[in-house]
């Protein structure tokens, strides 16, 4: 039976933070800053930029590597030096690759090497790439000459997030891993699994056939294994089009590295591909640790950067959790409409917040074990996104969040997907409100939305259908089965409002809403309101920016509009306005002082305001005066 144990390499490859230390952070990535400190004894963050590979194109670029911001950008390729100079306002300093760093350091290998490592085209965290002829791929490794016996797979890490290694243990070939390309120990684990073998097969140009030739791998590109690429259109746009290899850069790899007749015959001279690559790696350039160090100093001291070090630190590393620690406080929408004919740029978007600040260090959304297409972390909340195909099934539906390496799964609970309903067959039972009232015409005050709300029966669902007043589209809608929610842009228009939905060509009056101003502030009554007591010690209704909230019910479901409130004369923050219902926020500061506020709603209309009420905010704290007598 074939060992397909992957423990150990789901666990290498599962998503870690951004390594910190670095102002740029993708200096730190495949280990690139951690030799260079190593090589050189540097402890602050490095003052230039460098790239993490090699490129082999002397055109493309990144902009976060020409806009960096840093004193200098570390060049050891010198076909790349004219676009640097060109693009970039930091000084350009040569030097060799980190790699050849980390090669001098290491020294002769104790041990001899055997058989072949394997290096299977990758993917990135946006961009999966999977081998065309795969089983066919695999064949060919099996048969290999006896001299390239035995073989190994090197897999990146989110191939192997991705499963692609499965089919090659499945196959009876060991899968290795250098690990997460955030791991400070990449580039030293990819150096010892290099070493362990003699050659160096792949099927895709990249960096790692520099790297295996300069540290002495005689290296072979198959052709005949083309891949299929799986991304969105703006990613391959940003990094893909762009990198065109240089075409004398594609002559010299074809003849020293590319498979000819056979593995061995006519071939290569290995030596040559190791000059070649050492001269791709700016060995011409080496420096000794205390040369780079004299030329790092130097670029900290170019225009006060290293003052400037001392004021911006690198970024704070960030609160994070784990997946299986975090602490989930809600998510949504626990109920979707899906069209019948949904195209496909149909998504629907899931939101989980936590109950915490933290950012959980990746993972991804699924439904009934399907991922979502893209899965984004913030402090406090995940964010994720399925196309419309992945949501295609009616009922019941299950909500989970995994890591994406070792796959440890948290249920979240049941997404109910309904069919949506032609708007032809809907019949709306009621909606609201039916009466707006304009206690003020001022226009910093009507620019406040107001909410609609239309319901129709419970085994109904609208998908994606437009509600409409006086034929103005919502500015956002929240569709559910039985129910839709609207929001409309202020406005001072007075008068009847024709209320109504939309889907494609056709229409369904839903009713018309009165827009009217108060005459005065005594047509507002007022049935009940809160809170009416509170103590330093426990504020009131404490919102999640520090803020207090009120409430004030009215005696009718009318809606107000254009009110503003203030207690003790400072005025209210974030006002809501539903049919019979107000509240608003104020400062916490002001439930800290002892004594009676006073809450009005202020209108511009007539100069006239409407005492509500006074809120007491009583002291608890003991009166000494009132103390027994010993």
């Amino acid at each position: 039976m074939p060992k397909t144990d992957d423990r150990e390499l789901l666990e290498l490859c599962e998503d870690r933070p951004q390594p910190r230390g670095e102002i740029l952070e993708s200096n730190a990535w495949y280990s690139a800053a951690h030799i260079l400190k190593r090589y050189t004894g540097w402890r602050s963050p490095l003052p230039m930029v460098i790239p993490h590979g090699v490129y082999l194109s002397s055109s493309g670029g990144f902009e976060q590597e020409f806009k960096a911001g840093l004193p200098g950008i570390y060049c050891f390729q010198d076909s790349r030096k004219p676009i640097y100079l060109r693009e970039s306002d930091a000084a350009v300093v040569s030097g060799a690759a980190p790699w050849l760093y980390l090669l001098a350091m290491a020294g002769k290998p104790k041990t001899e090497g055997r058989g072949t490592i394997v290096f299977p085209v990758h993917s990135t965290d946006e961009i999966k790439k999977s081998i065309s002829r795969r089983d066919d791929f695999i064949t060919m490794l099996q048969n290999l000459p006896e001299e390239m016996q035995p073989v190994r797979v090197c897999m990146y890490w989110r191939d192997i997030q991705l499963g692609s290694h499965k089919p090659y243990l499945e196959a009876s070939i060991p899968v290795v891993t250098a690990g997460h390309m955030f791991d400070e120990n990449f580039a030293d684990r990819l150096l010892r699994i290099m070493r362990s073998a003699v050659y160096l097969v792949t099927n895709e140009l990249g960096s790692h056939i520099f790297y295996g030739a300069a540290a002495g791998l005689k290296v072979t590109i198959v052709e005949g294994f083309s891949y299929e690429i799986y991304a969105s259109k703006s990613v391959i746009e940003r990094d893909w089009l762009p990198w065109s290899t240089d075409t004398d850069v594609k002559k010299k790899i074809d003849s020293l590295f590319n498979k000819h007749d056979n593995w061995f015959e006519g071939t290569k001279n290995w030596e040559d591909q190791r000059h070649f690559a050492l001269e791709v790696l700016g060995n011409h350039h080496f420096h000794t640790p205390r040369q780079l160090l004299a030329i790092m100093t130097k670029l900290s001291l170019r225009k006060g950067w290293l003052l400037k070090t001392l004021i911006k630190l690198p970024p704070p590393a960030l609160s994070t959790t784990t997946l299986p620690d975090a602490q989930i406080a809600d998510w949504g929408p626990r109920e979707i409409i899906v069209r019948e004919q949904s195209s496909p740029d149909d998504g629907v978007d899931f939101w989980i917040r936590l109950a915490t600040d933290d950012t959980v260090i990746g993972g991804e959304v699924c439904i009934d074990g399907t991922a979502a297409d893209r899965t984004d972390f913030f402090p406090g909340l995940i964010t994720s996104r399925f196309n419309a195909a992945a949501l295609s099934s009616l009922g019941q539906r299950e909500l989970t969040i995994r890591t994406r390496a070792t796959k440890v799964s948290r249920f979240l609970g049941k997404v109910d997907v309904v069919k949506s309903t032609p708007l032809s067959d809907v019949e709306v039972l009621d909606w609201g409100p039916r009466e707006i009232v304009l206690i003020t015409a001022s226009e910093s005050r009507l620019r406040r939305s107001r909410s609609f709300w239309i319901k129709f029966h419970r085994n109904q669902a609208l998908a994606a259908a437009e509600v409409l007043l006086e034929g103005v589209p919502a500015i956002a809608t929240e569709w559910r089965a039985g129910l839709i929610t609207a929001e409309f842009a202020g406005s001072s228009d007075l008068g009847l409002k024709r209320l109504e939905l939309r889907s494609g060509s056709v229409r369904l009056h839903v009713g018309n809403v009165t827009v009217r101003e108060a005459t005065s502030l005594d047509d507002i009554r007022v049935a009940d309101w809160g809170p009416q007591k509170s103590t330093p010690n426990d504020l009131p209704n404490l919102q999640p920016d520090g803020s207090c909230a009120v409430w004030i019910k009215l005696a009718s479901e009318e809606t107000i509009l254009g009110a503003d409130l203030t207690l003790n004369g400072v005025s209210a923050s974030n006002i809501q306005t539903t049919p019979g219902l107000v509240t608003a926020s104020f400062p916490a500061e002001l439930f800290e002082v002892p004594g009676e506020k006073r809450l009005v709603i202020t209108s511009g209309h007539d100069g006239r305001d409407l005492l509500v009420g006074s809120i007491q905010v009583r002291d608890v704290r003991p009166n000494v005066m009132e103390r027994p007598r010993p």
